[in-house]
């Protein structure tokens, strides 16, 4: 049985992060990377030694795949899962699925059609101590939820724009959403108050630069995560958890 061929679409720093560790199992076979820069392509093709294409759709026809790592930002997400779920290779997603509900719908859906394996990028379901905190949660129901992500704008140019990343919200504190419905349980209701004070220096942004979002969760549990990313450096970034004689 041979190890299974990986592709990775997308050269920017998160596919370098996923590629360097996949580079260290015994296992696994890097067979090609793929994004629209191809300059960015072969530069992160050749620090791997893998063949670097200038789009994900050679690197699917050429590249002999048993799974691919999608790793765009958000608005690009749609096309490249759906044709790799067309040709049944087993998928990794990057956060978030899509910048729009209806296309992270329709690629789960495509997903589950095909009974193919995948997962997606929420890596802090799977540190030590948030199995730790599952753990003290047993037995124990959550009642109250407090997140907050207080950080800077990132500098990638379609970070800032509302249709390529979705916002804050969508692109960075989905981190905390996914880990309160991993700890507390699925979500009921949700509402968002968004803030959108004009700033000279960033006329380019059109993006809310401070949310506010309550839960109403199905356990009967509420929680409220604020969100902003105005700032100079980053500030903290954290979900508590209260329960019976209980803070996490």
């Amino acid at each position: 049985m041979r190890s299974p061929r990986i592709g990775v679409v997308g050269a920017g720093f998160i596919a370098e992060r996923h590629m360097s560790i996949l580079a260290g199992f015994d296992d696994v076979v890097l067979a090609g990377v793929a994004d629209v820069d191809g300059a960015r392509a072969r530069a992160l093709g050749r620090r791997h030694g893998v063949r670097s294409f200038g789009c994900h759709r050679d690197l699917f026809d050429h590249a002999d795949l048993d799974a691919v790592y999608v790793c765009v930002p958000p608005f690009a997400h749609g096309e490249i899962e759906l044709e790799a779920i067309e040709r049944g290779l087993a998928l990794f997603v990057e956060k978030p699925l899509a910048s729009d509900l209806s296309t992270a719908e329709a690629i789960a859906d495509a997903i589950a059609a095909r009974g193919l394996v995948s997962a997606t990028g929420y890596h802090w379901r799977y540190l030590d101590i948030v199995e730790q905190a599952a753990d003290l949660l047993q037995g124990n129901a959550v009642h109250l939820a407090l997140g907050y992500w207080l950080d800077v704008l990132p500098p990638p140019a379609w970070w800032a724009q509302r249709a390529q990343s979705g916002g804050q919200l969508v692109e960075q504190t989905t981190h905390l959403f996914d880990l309160a419905r991993l700890l507390v349980g699925e979500i009921a209701d949700v509402r968002s108050e968004a803030s959108c004070v004009a700033r000279p220096d960033f006329a380019h942004c059109d993006i809310d630069w401070a949310t506010t979002t309550t839960l109403h969760f199905s356990s009967g549990a509420l929680g409220c995560i604020a969100s902003t990313c105005v700032l100079r450096q980053p500030h903290r970034i954290g979900l508590h958890l209260f329960g019976d004689r209980l803070a996490l």
